[in-house]
């Protein structure tokens, strides 16, 4: 059930958020209900910033290893 859901070290960022551009929702999870396009919206919107983060993040990381 939590497949990748543990942060990376050299990201910070979860597998599953940098696939899917949202963090996985666990049955355990308490969730704000969305509409589904308010969902996508928000996914749409935050994707490009998250994936941009991490791109950063592993290049920081891979300037430390030279």
């Amino acid at each position: 059930m939590v497949y990748r859901t543990i942060k990376h070290s050299a990201t910070g960022i979860t597998s599953f958020l940098l696939t899917y551009g949202r963090e996985a929702v666990l049955p355990i999870d308490e969730t704000k209900l969305l509409t589904i396009h308010e969902r996508m919206m928000s996914i749409v919107k935050e994707i490009f910033h998250i994936r941009k983060e991490a791109r950063l993040m592993i290049q920081k990381v891979q300037d430390h290893m030279v």
